[in-house]
């Protein structure tokens, strides 16, 4: 039934939003060097720097890093987009299961997508994408064979 568990996958959702701002701020999870008008530099302090420096990439003693994609602040800003869309979807007639299975769906396109915006994007990160897609298209296809929920009926009062 529709209980705790998908409300908490809606919410689940929106903490991806927390988390690559969290990313940002630390400097972790950053993107390719990239001149753009969007560009953003950390501090000597980040890891984004840090990284930079043990690559090769950056001189020892450079006054920031590298201008890179913000790859942070756009998943993050993606993030809310796919909140807001699973929201809307959960408060829509669905299936049992449908808003988690385009939860998988909507994560490892957007994972699969930032990918090769990303400096240290991992083989497994693909992986992984593509399996929540896979199982999330699968997931809809059986929910949606599923039998409809049941209507709930009114009592009349006598």
């Amino acid at each position: 039934s529709r209980g705790t568990f998908w409300v908490r996958m809606d919410g689940a959702s929106s903490l991806r939003i927390y988390t690559r701002l969290g990313c940002f701020l630390n400097g972790c999870c950053y993107g390719v060097p990239w001149s753009g008008a969007l560009a953003v530099v950390f501090p000597p302090a980040s890891f984004a720097y840090r990284d930079q420096i043990a690559r090769g990439l950056l001189a020892s003693g450079a006054p920031h890093s590298l201008p890179v994609v913000p790859t942070q602040l756009m998943s993050s800003a993606l993030a809310f987009l796919a909140f807001a869309g699973l929201l809307w979807f959960f408060q829509r007639p669905h299936r049992d299961g449908a808003v988690f299975y385009a939860f998988l769906i909507v994560y490892g396109t957007l994972r699969l997508g930032m990918a090769p915006l990303r400096q240290e994007a991992l083989q497994s990160m693909v992986v992984f994408s593509v399996a929540f897609i896979t199982v999330g298209i699968l997931g809809l296809l059986v929910a949606h064979e599923a039998p409809a929920p049941a209507k709930p009926t009114r009592r009349l009062r006598g």
